[in-house]
């Protein structure tokens, strides 16, 4: 099963990725956080083999955005991120975020929003 974590703070987002992975293929599994805090916290819970193939992390949240959330799941769950794919989401258009994400080891790619169905494809396509 292929198992994919979005940290967003916009339920609309959220339930579009959701429905738009479900189109391209049905048995994936998804789950949700507001924010990088309870991602950590739900994350460093579970085992890793029920850890995501992908996250979708977005970087201006409340609570704990997505650059604390890297910077805290390096510091507790340094293991996930040499276990899943992590992407950056943002309506960012500030070239300074996607520079600092692209220097980042842990993220695969940064990725303005809205995602298309075709990246999403290609994301899944790679799991």
């Amino acid at each position: 099963m292929k198992r994919i974590v979005i940290i967003d703070d916009d339920p609309m987002y959220q339930l579009i990725v959701k429905h738009l992975l479900q189109k391209i293929d049905k048995s994936i599994d998804v789950a949700d956080y507001e924010n990088g805090a309870d991602a950590v916290m739900g994350l460093s819970a579970m085992p890793a083999s029920d850890w995501p193939h992908v996250v979708f992390l977005d970087i201006n949240m409340p609570i704990m955005d997505g650059w604390q959330f890297l910077a805290e799941a390096a510091e507790r769950i340094p293991e996930l991120a040499q276990r899943c794919r992590i992407y950056m989401l943002s309506t960012s258009i500030d070239n300074r975020d996607r520079d600092r994400a692209e220097a980042m080891p842990a993220v695969r790619e940064y990725i303005c929003k809205p995602v298309t169905k075709e990246k999403l494809r290609e994301i899944v396509e790679h799991l």
